[in-house]
């Protein structure tokens, strides 16, 4: 059963600039800068739906059904910080998790939360969503914090939408193949957390 996950709040820088690509593809003037402004938000889409990672910090919201048998799993990588758990205990109310009572793991990829030693899961009331989890995931809030090969990636994958932007249309972007951007994707791929 796929997770359920939503973005609650976007990362506050994007891994490249209009400037790197600027320089990277050779491009002069300012003409194409909202133009490239697009590519790169379309090109980091891409990649972290790829890879299912996530570049530069954002929070996000799991939403589960319920407790897991031995651990959560987090569906972006990698695991910065678990901001809260939350879930409707049997009478209805919504409880925040004591996080003194679970552990959290962000070196795992992807990371995951489990109960402290001693500890267990919180009984939660039956239904859908009844239990969101809060967390932030990226490799730092800065663009520098992402890693080099993914920025050179992302650079590759906007000369290509750049150079054939013709045959591109507002609503859907297309790739050729880069057989360097599939090397550096496959390098980072991580399966999506079930």
């Amino acid at each position: 059963m796929p997770l359920t996950y939503t973005e609650t709040v976007a990362a506050a820088v994007t891994p490249i600039s209009v400037s790197d690509c600027k320089e990277h593809s050779h491009i002069d003037g300012n003409d194409d800068n909202a133009v490239l402004e697009r590519m790169i938000d379309a090109a980091t889409e891409y990649l972290q739906g790829r890879t299912n990672r996530q570049f530069a910090n954002a929070t996000f919201a799991l939403y589960l059904d319920e407790f897991p048998s031995t651990c959560i799993r987090l569906p972006r990588t990698p695991l910065s910080t678990v901001t809260s758990i939350t879930y409707t205990d049997s009478a209805g109310a919504t409880q925040t998790w004591n996080s003194s009572t679970y552990d959290t793991d962000a070196v795992s990829e992807p990371g995951r939360i489990t109960p402290s030693y001693g500890e267990s899961f919180p009984a939660n009331r039956a239904g859908q969503n009844t239990i969101v989890v809060t967390f932030v995931a990226g490799y730092g809030a800065t663009a520098a914090s992402v890693p080099a090969r993914l920025r050179s990636a992302l650079l590759m994958v906007v000369a290509d939408l750049y150079e054939n932007r013709e045959a591109q249309t507002a609503s859907a972007f297309t790739f050729k193949p880069n057989p360097t951007v599939d090397a550096i994707v496959d390098q980072f791929r991580i399966v999506e957390a079930r």
